[in-house]
This record gives C-alpha cells, structure tokens and sequence, in this order.
C-alpha cells in the first residue's frame, strides 16, 4: 500500500522539478492518498497542520516571493498527513537538501516540493526515530 505513497511523492518531485509550477489538479491525488493513508493520530496531524501551514502562511505573506502558493498547501497538507514530528524531519530534510540544490547550482529559486517530497519519503519511514533522537539529544545537552 505504501507504494501508492511513494509514486505519488516520485510524480510530485518530478512534476516540480521540471516545471516548477503546481496546478491545481494535484488536490485530486492528494486527496486519495488522504484517503488511504489517513492519519490514526489526529491530535499531531492537527498540530502539524496548523504548525507548518501557520508558519508557511505567515512566511508567504511576509515575503511571497520566497514562498508559493502550493508550498504553503503542501507543507499544511503533508503536516497533517504526517503530524508534527514527522514533518519536522521531513522541513528539515527539505531544507537542507534545498540549500546544497542552490549551492551547487547558484540557483536562486529551487524546486522546493521536489525536495520536500525527498524528506517526506525518509520522515515516512524513519520520522518518529529522527525526532525523538533528536529531542533527546537536545534535552540531555
């Protein structure tokens, strides 16, 4: 079943890599994959949402040239279907990979779904252990 989540991750790094543009017909396969992948933890899903869809929200109005519209949808819309700790890696990730793309390339805009999609597939599978790893260390220091 989890590879209806991988080819969807695949199409929308693909898709945003070549184009650099999002339509709107994406919400279609998005919504499926809600469906199928629905979260059992609503309470982190929620928390994710307005977490990550609150930042990016406020970041789009700040600054809407560093932002687009469909990386606010998605950062909200993977928040929830992750939840909180998962998506931190997985901003983390995106991020980071992200700055190495511009460093490399002395690109000034980046296909920033193609490198969330990246760190939704590794929060997907090892998420939870990456975050309280992480939380851990920062706790103990």
């Amino acid at each position: 079943m989890d590879i209806f989540f991988y080819l969807y991750l695949f199409a929308i790094a693909i898709n945003d890599w070549q184009t650099m543009y999002f339509s709107k017909w994406w919400a279609l396969p998005s919504l499926v994959i809600l469906g199928l992948f629905f979260p059992v933890d609503l309470v982190s899903s929620c928390m994710g949402t307005f977490l990550f869809g609150g930042m990016s929200i406020l970041l789009y109005h700040i600054h809407h040239d560093w932002i687009g519209v469909a990386d606010v949808a998605y950062l909200s819309y993977f928040g929830f279907l992750l939840g909180y700790e998962r998506m931190t890696i997985a901003l983390l990730i995106g991020i980071s990979i992200g700055l190495v793309y511009a460093y490399i390339r002395k690109a000034k805009t980046i296909p920033f779904l193609t490198c969330l999609s990246l760190g939704c597939l590794v929060a997907w599978w090892h998420g939870y252990e990456l975050f309280y790893t992480m939380l851990a260390r920062i706790w103990i220091r």
